[in-house]
């Protein structure tokens, strides 16, 4: 059931997320990812016959979008005067630097404070485009992830990795000017290119220490000469700036190694493949460019900014024709923007990137520059990009003509003749990279295609290659005949392997996600024992002669080996919480059972690679064995360990979930999800730590990520759908309700929270219909009665909700949330039996954030022991600082006892997190508390009233007999907003919204 807000205006009851979970008010930003970059100075659109410099994208590209959307006009300029400085502190984030900067945003390097005060980027922009829906549907290791994103109107903060500042554009500024230092002559520079990828690789490096100077951008509507694309900013020394992320240097290595043109290659294969994974989820990213590809520090290219994606699986809205970055336009996009009906899908992100690997190949654009008015600048590209794909052997003598080939197959002006997907792209570079003839364009030398096949067969281009040939026949002949056994026996044992891996993602976030449950603990533990009797890895250390393992690859087996040891690891803790809270006489034998588990995964670890956790785990066990000589050992191996890529990372963070330790779990959980994006149950746990410290934006992005790699995973949904309820965003979570019960249809949980949500939403008979259901089910059935009580008050079923009630009261609870449940329904009748809930709770978990929350209102509001709830709410925050409920509480109790600067420091706070209709009214009232000892208080009291009246707050009753509000209830200004809003809501009919 929901806690109890304080006149709209405290705490409300949050349920820390798992298999079972109810709602909470929390009036938090809605859940989305999306990715970072930034255009330049806003500008007015250009005449037609204005001159234009054909890198002055983003007024094209800004200006089209306003005339595409005229109502966003407003939005946009208001948002550009609200956008923070160097410097500030803005939504949580401490602004160190600016990392470049668009027509409507900023990007900036900071630190989160909240979140171990890590470096992000964090870019800040109008809250007008649909770049956080579109890159919710992607997650790739080519792609910018994104970690939060935050609200404050009208302005949108997406919050991602900081991995560097370095971007192709960048690479390519280095490249030409130490060509052009190095040769000087101009014929000498056109005819050959580095000689290996340690150019690359230097300039990137070199520019790793730098950054751009804040707030350097160019004067809007100057003329310049036209370039083909936007100039780097100046760097500066890398002073003040993060250390480098703890990353590996294989692929700096790989690429210096290679020729340069290998190295070109290999970037080119990582994007393609991003673009690929874009636009098989129907993405089309339409603005593609040196100065959106990101080089981490690295070396890993990356994709960012989606703000002129367009999701073709949804349709061609106004913008699908406007946008983009001309020089790298495909002649179709160039035809759109000139305003003809011609579709731009994914073949025209092909052309761009074809742009891109050519410039880093020649150094130098494949089209002349164009200048002049827009209208005849426009022609004169269309009718060059229409003639054949231009040379790019004639300005680097190394490229091979099978590289020559890929690029101008690239840039077919036809898109029917270019590459038909970027995967086919990836497809032929790979092939290139493999000596292998290209698949998708022609081969056009049988120089190189000879020598492809005598790379590929060097044995069989020496004297012995008769012999070897022969041998090699011969040797297939006598394996056909054991080849169809072998095949069998490894199909199944693949299987076996695919059903092990489902198996223990389950086991695993059973163990993990909920330690306090010893039934939850006990299903995992026993799922985990399931999957890995497959392999009898619990019988002993020679469980690799099981034949399901002998008969996979050897590739196979070794990731095998280090998953069995993950998953004795994980079932050793769950082991160690059992031996917590199980009964004593059982603890001895439940600690050597964990201990024995562990020393089964030690093995499974090549040597030098043993999970730092594993060593202080089996230290840990031996201590409470009363072995501390061994403790003592395997304590100093643990200090030795560090910690290398995901997995170590993931393990480290899953411990810490395991004990409630969610903000240090976090910045482990996020690292390991960088280095593998691909890591489903990183991404779960990230998502239960976040949503465990009141990040529910955080929680419902990670869910979402989880989504992408797993679409049917039905406790995925369950827990994004718990936190949108948090959020109020009561229809999204209806959504994913719907969705648990079509993968599971006797999740009772998730009949009851639907029910929750429906009835917010106003359906009142699906909402009743759905809290039957859940009573049918396995649940605790103590909530779901005050539920159905509360519910049929509300349509005015009195004999019904009483019944409900005292059917309730009945129930001895059995679980933290029943307790929960039974303390909210006793709050108006029975306070202090409320209180006993609430406080049964916080025994068994003393960081309850429902109970915590609750019983702060009970002290507050029921009992009026205002220092006493200021005490439990301070002990909340230390624990949940991003709460703004319980710090907006915080600060309506600390104006009610006359501390005003403490009250303001919170409803500060509250306002730089979350601009929410309950929030604006919230803080009005702290102001109106303060505006007795400080009149002057009384003039934002009222600004902020009328704020929220405008943004939709209309609890009217609540208004009326809110005592908060008596210093300024007699205000002209206050009646008179109050009338205004009363009349616009009577022309509108009955609201939805929540709490009316």
């Amino acid at each position: 059931m929901r806690g109890r807000s304080l006149k709209g205006k405290g705490m409300a009851s949050k349920q820390a997320p798992a298999t079972r979970r109810s709602l909470d008010d929390c009036p938090r930003p809605a859940d989305a990812l999306s990715c970072a970059a930034g255009p330049s100075q806003p500008r007015t659109r250009p005449s037609p016959d204005s001159p234009l410099p054909c890198d002055e994208q983003d007024a094209i590209s800004w200006a089209s979008f306003l005339d595409a959307r005229p109502e966003a006009s407003a939005r946009m300029a208001e948002a550009v005067g609200g956008l923070p400085e160097v410097g500030s502190t803005f939504l949580g984030f401490h602004l160190i630097a600016e990392l470049g900067r668009g027509a409507f945003g900023r990007v900036f390097l900071a630190r989160q404070g909240e979140l171990a005060d890590r470096y992000v980027a964090l870019k800040v922009t109008a809250d007008a485009g649909g770049e956080p829906q579109t890159l919710a549907q992607l997650l790739h290791t080519n792609i910018v992830p994104v970690y939060s994103i935050h609200r404050s109107h009208p302005v949108l903060a997406t919050c991602m990795p900081y991995l560097g500042a370095t971007t192709l554009a960048h690479v390519l500024e280095g490249l030409r000017g130490s060509s052009q230092h190095r040769v000087g002559d101009k014929a000498t520079h056109a005819r050959k290119g580095p000689g290996s990828g340690r150019q690359l690789i230097s300039t990137l490096q070199n520019h790793a220490d730098t950054i751009p100077l804040p707030g350097h951008s160019r004067l809007p509507n100057t003329r310049v000469t036209a370039t083909p694309e936007t100039r780097p900013t100046p760097p500066v020394a890398r002073r003040g700036l993060p250390p480098r992320a703890p990353g590996t240097r294989a692929i700096l290595d790989m690429l210096s190694r290679v020729s340069y043109t290998e190295a070109v290659l290999w970037l080119g294969a990582r994007l393609a493949d991003g673009l690929a994974h874009a636009h098989e989820r129907g993405i089309v990213h339409r603005d593609l460019k040196p100065a959106n590809v990101l080089l981490t520090d690295e070396g890993q290219p990356m994709l960012l900014d989606f703000n002129l994606a367009e999701d073709t699986k949804v349709g061609s809205g106004p913008l699908s024709q406007v946008g983009g970055t001309l020089p790298y336009m495909a002649p179709e996009h160039l035809e759109a923007f000139r305003g003809r009906a011609v579709a731009v899908d994914g073949r025209s992100d092909v052309y761009s990137l074809g742009v891109i690997l050519y410039e880093l190949l020649a150094h130098q654009h494949p089209f002349a520059r164009a200048h002049g008015p827009l209208n005849e600048m426009l022609p004169r590209m269309l009718a060059e990009r229409s003639g054949p794909p231009p040379r790019l052997r004639a300005h680097n003598g190394d490229v091979p003509a099978g590289v020559e080939s890929i690029v101008r197959h690239c840039l077919e002006p036809d898109p029917q003749r270019r590459y038909q997907s970027a995967r086919e792209l990836q497809e032929d570079i790979d092939r290139q990279r493999a000596n292998l003839p290209l698949r998708h364009a022609p081969n056009p030398s049988l120089g190189e295609r000879a020598a492809k096949w005598a790379r590929r067969h060097p044995r069989l281009t020496s004297s012995s290659g008769v012999t070897a040939v022969a041998t090699l026949l011969l040797g297939v002949l006598l394996a056909g005949f054991v080849c169809r056994g072998q095949m069998l026996a490894r199909s199944q044992a693949v299987e076996a392997l695919a059903a092990f891996r489902t198996e223990q993602q389950e086991a695993q976030l059973l163990q993990i996600t909920r330690t306090g449950d010893v039934q939850q603990l006990r299903r995992g533990t026993e799922l985990a024992r399931q999957s890995l009797a497959r392999y009898q890895a619990l019988d002993g250390p020679d469980w690799q002669q099981a034949p399901d393992y002998r008969h996979l690859p050897a590739e196979m087996q070794a990731h095998l080996r280090e998953e069995v040891g993950d998953a004795l690891l994980l079932l050793s803790g769950a082991a160690h919480q059992l031996a917590d809270l199980g009964s004593a006489e059982r603890q001895e034998e439940e600690l050597r059972e964990a201990l024995r588990l562990a020393r089964l995964a030690e093995p499974c670890y090549p040597d030098g690679t043993v999970p730092r956790v594993l060593w202080r785990r089996q230290a840990d066990l031996e201590g409470r064995l009363g072995r501390a000589d061994e403790a003592l050992l395997l304590r100093a191996r643990a200090g030795e360990a560090g910690l290398r890529g995901a997995r170590d990372r993931y393990l480290e963070g899953a411990e810490h979930a395991a004990h409630n330790r969610f903000g240090e779990a976090v910045p482990l959980l996020e690292e390991a999800t960088r280095l593998e994006p691909t890591h489903f149950a990183a991404w779960f746990v990230l998502g239960h730590c976040h949503a465990n410290l009141g990040a529910d934006a955080e929680a419902g992005a990670c869910f979402t990520n989880a989504l992408v790699l797993r679409p049917d995973h039905a406790l995925s949904h369950f827990n994004r759908g718990l936190a949108r309820l948090r959020q109020q965003a009561y229809h999204r979570a209806a959504q994913d309700f719907d969705e648990v019960v079509r993968l599971d249809p006797d999740y009772a949980d998730a009949y009851f929270n639907r029910a929750i949500a429906r009835h917010r939403l106003g359906r009142h008979k699906d909402a009743l219909a759905d809290l039957d259901r859940a009573l049918e089910g396995k649940i605790a059935h103590t909530r779901v009665y005050f539920a159905r009580s509360q519910f049929r008050h509300q349509v005015g079923d009195v004999e019904g909700a009483e019944a409900d009630y005292q059917q309730g009261l009945k129930l001895a609870p059995n679980d933290e949330d029943g307790f929960i449940a039974r303390g909210v329904a006793r709050l108006t009748r029975d306070p202090d039996g409320a209180l006993a809930d609430f406080e049964a709770v916080l025994k068994r978990n003393r960081h309850s954030y429902p109970a915590l929350s609750n019983k702060a209102y009970v002290l507050a509001e029921k009992q009026g022991k205002l220092p006493q709830a200021l005490a439990v709410l301070d002990e909340a925050l230390e624990r949940y600082p991003n709460s703004v409920p319980l710090r907006g509480g915080r600060a309506v109790y600390r104006a009610r006892l006359g501390q005003r600067g403490g009250a303001h420091r919170d409803a500060r706070a509250c306002l730089a997190s979350d601009s929410s209709p309950q929030t604006l009214y919230q803080m009005a009232c702290v102001f109106a508390l303060t505006s007795t000892a400080q009149p002057d208080d009384r003039r934002e009291a009222l600004q902020l009233f009328a704020s929220a009246l405008r943004k939709g707050f209309d609890r009217f009753d609540e208004i009326a007999r809110d005592k908060d509000m008596d210093a300024i209830r007699a205000r002209p200004e206050f009646l008179q907003a109050l009338r205004a809003a009363q009349e616009l809501k009577g022309r509108e009919g009955p609201s939805l919204r929540p709490g009316t």
